[in-house]
Order: structure tokens, then sequence, then C-alpha cells
């Protein structure tokens, strides 16, 4: 008979082995660093570390999971963007600034960041005649709501620029704050918590010819790998997701570097260095 002690023994080495073979197993089907990047610090052994050296963890664990990627997407100029996307045919100079004189006129800080030009090409792209345009961050000037503008904000600001500029579109904005909201000619605001993921997917549900989702809300890795899986679920061909205001850092880059491979049997997705950051760009090629 096998004692007591032995049986111990023989226990923790089947978990010691399940847990290596787990590893081991996310390594060879990298399709699971999905399911488990959200989750990679969440070890109770790990409690007892400081702020600072979970975030150093986390940091080195994302940075050592993307190495695994055989083709990862890179950090790219918008010149290389339009060309690594076959789209260099679609810029325009002219309709371009015009977005951006619409940005700056509206108050928003699309223009001076430099995404004008990523929009225009996009929405050059579009497949539909009529569309829909969904944005998460109104943009609150209420200094009580996190991520907010500060009192000279004005809310609502690239949500009347995309109306001004495409004439075909329904835009429809998010916002935790619905003290913000406004109610304007083909513009609709509703609530959603980018914390509480189903409350995005209540309002998509009753959307049609989705063409852009934009992320302009709370601008955290959770929130905006939150807000993406909800926009991928109801993604249609021929449309993109836009996840604005990421920094260039080495582990964030390899958090969409992952994402970018996860999802890349049906998107094409790029990262676009901007004047001060980065968008997240995926474009839905097949079911």
């Amino acid at each position: 008979m096998v004692s007591q002690q032995k049986r111990k023994e023989l226990s923790k080495l089947f978990k010691k082995k399940r847990k290596c073979m787990g590893y081991i197993s996310l390594f060879l089907r990298p399709r699971n660093v999905f399911l488990t990047v959200g989750n990679i610090l969440k070890d109770k052994k790990l409690d007892h570390y400081d702020d600072s050296r979970m975030r150093s963890i986390q940091a080195n664990s994302l940075i050592k999971l993307a190495e695994h990627i055989l083709n990862p997407i890179r950090v790219v100029s918008f010149v290389e963007f339009v060309e690594l996307s076959n789209l260099s045919q679609l810029v325009n100079q002219s309709d371009s600034m015009r977005l951006g004189q619409f940005f700056l006129e509206n108050g928003s800080d699309k223009f001076s960041l430099g995404y004008h030009e990523v929009y225009q090409v996009i929405l050059a792209s579009k497949l539909k005649s009529s569309s829909t345009i969904v944005e998460i961050g109104i943009g609150t000037n209420h200094l009580d709501t996190e991520s907010n503008m500060g009192r000279t904000g004005i809310p609502g600001a690239s949500l009347r620029a995309f109306r001004d500029y495409d004439m075909s579109a329904n835009i429809v904005g998010l916002d935790v704050d619905s003290r913000i909201f406004i109610r304007e000619t083909r513009i609709w605001c509703y609530f959603c918590d980018q914390n509480r993921p189903e409350t995005i997917s209540r309002v998509l549900l009753n959307l049609t010819d989705l063409t852009l989702l934009i992320d302009d809300g709370l601008h955290n890795l959770d929130a905006n790998l939150n807000t993406f899986k909800e926009f991928y679920r109801f993604q249609e061909i021929g449309s993109w997701i836009v996840i604005e205001d990421i920094q260039n850092l080495p582990e964030i880059v390899a958090s969409w570097q992952l994402l970018a491979d996860l999802i890349s049997r049906t998107n094409d997705s790029y990262l676009i260095q901007c004047r001060k950051s980065i968008l997240f760009c995926s474009f839905k090629v097949r079911e």
C-alpha cells in the first residue's frame, strides 16, 4: 500500500507537472493567451508583493509571452500602415484636413494627436453607403468622473466631428456619465461602463451597419480589453475597431501584439504610432 506521505508527494508532483504542462500548452497554442493574459497575476502566492513589484512581474510576463509570436505586428508610422493595409490609394490630404478641421472646430484633440489621417482612410474604406460609428468616451467635464477632460472639456466633440464629416453615418456615443449625453441630429448617446462589459453589448445588440468602433474611454489595459472583446463579438466584415491613446511601453505593445495574433484568422491588425501615442486598429476580413 502507498503511504500517506507518498500520496502527498505524488499529488504535489502531479500538480507541478500539470502546471508545467499548462505553460507548455500555452506557448504551443498561443490562442489560449486570450483567456489567460487578463489573469496572469491572480496567483494568490503573489499577493504579498507591492504594486511596483506586481507591475514589474506583469510587464515581464507579457513581454515573454509575446516573444512566442511567430510574426508579431510592430509599431509603424501612418505611411507604413497604409502601405501594409493596401489603403494607400485612399489617402486624401484634402479630406484628411477637412476631418481634422471638424475635430478642431468641435473641440476634439483627435486633430492635435494626428488621428484624423487614420480616420480619413478608415472611413474612405467603408463598404456600405449607410453606416454606424460607435465611440466609447463622450468626454465628460465633470471632475468626479474617472478620465474626465477637466472643466474646459467639450462633451461630444468628436461625435459632432464624425457627424459633420460623414453625412451618411449615424453616430452613437457611449459613456458612464449620463449627465453629458447630447441629443442632436444623427447622434445618439447611451450608458455603458467599461468595467461592466455587458453594458456595452446591451447597446451593440440594437445597432446595425457597424462601420467603426472606437474606444476613447478609460485608457487602461483592463478597460481596453473589456471593450475590445465586446466590440469584436459584434464586428462585421469590412468594419474597424480602433483603440486610442495606447502608451508605447514594451509590456503594453506586447499585450496588443498578443491580441492581434489571437484574432489573426479573422482580422488584420495594426499598431500605428501617431504624434503622442499609439492607435490599435483592427479590420475584420472574414468570419
